[in-house]
């Protein structure tokens, strides 16, 4: 007789980055940010470059698992400035958002959600509450793309942000993504530039970033240089004053200039600073106020990401199993035997107990006959030996190289020695040239 948010205390992982990323450029400049997110989401947007995530129907049982005193300790302890609710929207999980928010403000972390700004009127105020940024994704300024592209409406966003700027203290940034052909025209551009500056203010950034075929959308290419600069000026000869260019490698338009001297204040290089010409909100040189919000020092963060595992922030004294929420919800906390990722310090997980191992959905424990003969069959990964990565990474090259040759995969090693056998629940493959990363893909999804 009740609905409960499934998700609740369940995330699709945890990693630090640089507040840039999200993309923030007056707001704690240089800091980093524990980023965390669920899954599903309420739109449907074709280009989704989330899709596993915002599509997946596991999540109960391939996610992390973590409170939210968990997650503002843990923000402190490895020295964020700030949390983000991102990968998905977090209006979908709105009551972990909330609680996880305020767990944040008690012990003075900052707080943003990552969000496409597509929300009731009256849901508005109790999510964006305990928050203290925002970075809205205004996807186009149609409603035919809204409707055929995200399965979405554009008047409640553009509601949203006339909320955010009237009602609130959020600090909040706008993104917008240039599909080609689908809402990149000038004319376009003109009517989303001239309805921010008139109800938003020529002050609130705006970052026009470019796509790259994802998902449903693999009929067009990149968006080009030039159109991004084309809506860079724009944006500037509308009126507003703090627009960003984003997705390529372009420092001119991803600084902040002083509006007072012309000086550039802030030099960024995707996620890095470089120079920085700030005292406080100030312009060193004219002392003209740049709006947002800083330290009186920049971040020193830099472009790093930082998985972390989460688990090492629950409360000690926590047992596995259910933890009651204050609102009197349960929520599901990690069973002793679910798989976990470990560091190379971490001892190496025990086997599940019988006692520990039941269903998340409280039916009933699992078949011990059953899962006896899973457990003599696969391990829990620990930490894989050298020669476990040699072989993992050996066929992983071999089955890449394979296909981008267009030849028949060959796999010389089908033990991994002995990591076939492992239980995982996802993977995450990073490819390098010289130490410098070229791409990355994860999955998560069947075992």
């Amino acid at each position: 007789g009740e609905m409960l948010l499934t998700t609740y205390g369940k995330s699709t992982g945890f990693c630090i980055d640089p507040i840039e990323k999200k993309p923030l450029n007056h707001f704690y400049p240089g800091t980093s940010v524990l980023s965390f997110g669920t899954a599903g989401c309420n739109l449907g947007c074709k280009f989704c470059q989330n899709h596993d995530i915002s599509k997946a129907r596991e999540v109960s049982r391939l996610s992390e698992y973590a409170m939210p005193d968990a997650i503002a300790r843990a923000a402190v302890e490895q020295g964020c400035r700030s949390v983000a609710f991102t990968y998905n929207d977090p209006i979908v999980w709105a009551e972990y958002a909330i609680d996880t928010a305020k767990a944040c403000r008690a012990v003075d972390v900052k707080t943003v959600a990552v969000t496409a700004g597509y929300i009731s009127p009256n849901a508005r105020e109790p999510f964006f509450e305990y928050f203290d940024a925002a970075n809205v994704d205004l996807k186009a300024f149609t409603e035919d793309f809204y409707e055929s592209v995200t399965l979405s409406h554009l008047q409640p966003v553009l509601d949203t942000l006339e909320w955010l700027q009237r009602e609130t203290d959020v600090w909040f940034e706008l993104t917008n993504m240039l599909s080609p052909g689908a809402n990149d025209s000038a004319d376009e551009l003109r009517q989303l530039c001239d309805w921010v500056l008139t109800h938003s203010g020529d002050q609130v950034p705006v970052h026009f970033s470019a796509f790259h075929p994802d998902f449903r959308m693999l009929d067009r290419g990149r968006t080009p240089h030039e159109k991004l600069l084309e809506a860079y000026r724009i944006a500037e000869a509308a009126g507003l004053k703090y627009v960003y260019v984003g997705n390529v490698n372009d420092t001119q338009h991803q600084s902040t200039w002083c509006k007072g001297c012309g000086r550039r204040l802030i030099e960024r290089n995707w996620y890095e600073l470089g120079e920085y010409r700030l005292d406080g909100n100030r312009c060193e040189y004219c002392g003209d106020e740049v709006p947002g919000q800083f330290d009186q020092q920049r971040g020193n963060w830099g472009r790093k990401r930082k998985p972390i595992q989460i688990s090492q922030y629950d409360d000690a004294g926590e047992s596995p199993g259910q933890q009651q929420r204050p609102n009197g919800v349960v929520a599901m906390q990690k069973e002793s035997g679910d798989a976990e990722q470990q560091s190379e310090e971490a001892p190496t997980k025990e086997a599940p107990t019988k006692e520990a191992s039941t269903k998340e959905d409280g039916q009933g424990a699992t078949d011990t006959a059953t899962q006896d003969a899973a457990t003599a069959k696969h391990q829990r990964p620990g930490p894989f030996s050298a020669s476990q990565e040699q072989a993992i990474l050996k066929v992983t090259a071999d089955l890449v190289a394979a296909a981008v040759r267009e030849e028949a995969a060959t796999v010389t090693s089908a033990s991994l020695a002995g990591a076939a056998d492992f239980m995982v629940d996802g993977v995450y493959v990073s490819l390098k040239r010289n130490g410098h990363l070229r791409g990355c893909c994860g999955f998560t999804g069947s075992t």
